[in-house]
């Protein structure tokens, strides 16, 4: 089976709408998804919902030199986003009768200070943005979320301009909002997972569409990470995890996903470039075993080097990248943090203003909104 961009016209074609598409879940696959995930729950009741956007993760293949992407319209990207919010929206109010919240986050993830502890972190990717055609055309739409998100009733777009990591601008929106809501993160990247097991009623929803090989019909085959409460979170964490990384996953529900960052510093995370082994899966999961067993207790980064299978450098490098809470102090302290302003304008007027002048022929579903 082919994923939802392989598919488009030819091997080396994408449509950036049909792209963006990929991130829309259907409404029946996720009515099944959110009654799985939240069922049973300490927030089935919940009658607001806030909901993280990773647009680095749904743009991705986008800023591939191996593909040619096809532009019906120059505002094709950030309508799509703006419509995308508009899909999710409706679902959850005209379904569940819950209020939603957007942040849209922006950042390649390839923040200088990153490569102090891994010197080819995310390189492999901050190769491919340099020389894609598509970089400009989506730095213009990401302006215009810019313009048009402040109008929008509670939609926030928020760049990461030194391109820190998503999942770190998540978890610092998620202690500066401190409310008592849950948290959907809908990503295609495997970083931000660790998010679940880190903050309290924080899912995370994976929208993946493939094509039938033997039907040609295009499949939905989105999943969820459910809130950490719930009592089968660990097997559901791991189990998506193993399912999406091909590997047998049998063991893993042994550990603790709060150890999770320690876990991809051991193994291996291709998506940042970090594809040498220090352990395989099996290794690595003996070991966390050994030190902490089963239990819900994190290796802090600070005892790395206290577990002579853990003092490696390879890893403690790795883990300070990857584990979100070793980071989060850099982004706290960054004048980009401060400066995050949510604002809620909500100016009907100037929004059909923005719509008339730039989607006119591309336009966003402003009445779901």
């Amino acid at each position: 089976m082919k994923n939802h961009n392989e598919f488009i016209n030819d091997k080396y074609t994408l449509s950036a709408s049909q792209v963006i598409y990929g991130a829309y879940v259907k409404k029946m696959k996720l009515s099944q998804l959110v009654y799985d995930t939240y069922g049973n729950s300490s927030i089935a009741s919940a009658t607001k919902l806030n909901i993280f956007v990773d647009i680095n993760s749904i743009l991705h293949p986008l800023y591939s030199e191996n593909n040619r992407v096809v532009i019906e319209n120059i505002t094709d990207i950030s309508a799509g986003i703006i419509n995308l919010c508009a899909h999710y929206r409706s679902f959850f109010r005209e379904n569940l009768s819950v209020d939603t919240r957007f942040f849209l986050i922006n950042s390649l993830n390839t923040c200088s200070l990153y490569k102090k502890y891994v010197l080819d972190y995310n390189a492999k990717f901050e190769a491919k943005v340099n020389v894609t055609q598509s970089k400009r055309l989506i730095d213009n739409n990401m302006k215009l979320l810019e313009i048009l998100c402040p109008y929008l009733p509670a939609i926030y777009y928020i760049q990461s301009y030194q391109q820190f990591e998503t999942g770190v601008v998540i978890a610092h929106l998620i202690e500066m909002l401190n409310d008592s809501n849950p948290n959907l993160i809908i990503s295609h990247d495997m970083y931000p997972l660790q998010l679940c097991s880190q903050y309290k009623w924080t899912s995370y929803l994976y929208p993946f569409k493939s094509r039938n090989k033997e039907t040609g019909e295009v499949e939905d085959n989105s999943w969820m990470i459910p809130v950490n409460d719930k009592e089968s979170f660990r097997f559901e964490f791991w189990n998506k995890y193993a399912n999406a990384r091909r590997i047998q996953g049998s063991t893993l529900a042994t550990i603790s996903p709060i150890n999770y960052p320690l876990f991809l510093a051991m193994t291996k995370m291709p998506e940042r470039n970090l594809n040498g082994v220090v352990y395989s899966v099996p290794t690595a999961t003996k070991i966390i075993n050994s030190i902490v067993g089963g239990e819900d207790i994190k290796i802090d980064h600070s005892q790395l080097l206290m577990h002579p299978e853990l003092s490696n450098g390879t890893i403690i490098g790795r883990h300070q990248v990857l584990d979100i809470q070793c980071m989060l102090p850099f982004y706290r302290n960054d004048p980009e943090a401060n400066n995050i302003k949510l604002m809620d304008l909500d100016d009907v007027t100037k929004v059909n203003q923005i719509a008339s002048k730039y989607y006119a022929n591309n336009p966003i579903d402003l009445f779901k909104l």
